[in-house]
């Protein structure tokens, strides 16, 4: 049998794509750049930042890098800024919260 794209189940394909998306563009770990790289690694890691994000069930760019900057001020923890955060890949990267 010869597998096409109509017979992948969706998260072949979302993974496919996923994979795809992270290698043409991406320059630091699979992100846009450092800063964005280090957010997630925040975000991911540390359970109180996780915890409250998951409750607040944000969407959009805009409410992760107000709420970044109301938390931390206008660095990480470690000192990267946020102003160099791509929001858009922090947005999709925690779509999930939306459903929890």
């Amino acid at each position: 049998m010869v597998f096409t794209e109509t017979h992948l189940c969706p998260l072949l394909l979302k993974i496919r794509d996923y994979n795809c998306s992270v290698m043409e563009d991406k320059s630091y770990n699979g992100w846009t750049n450092r800063a964005t790289w280090n957010v997630s690694l925040w975000i991911g890691n540390d359970e109180e930042t996780y915890e409250l994000m998951s409750s607040l069930k944000m969407t959009e760019a805009s409410q992760f890098a107000n709420f970044c900057g109301y938390i931390w001020g206008k660095t990480t923890p470690d000192g990267d800024s946020l102003s160099e955060v791509n929001w858009h890949e922090i947005a999709d990267f925690c779509g999930g919260y939306k459903d929890d």
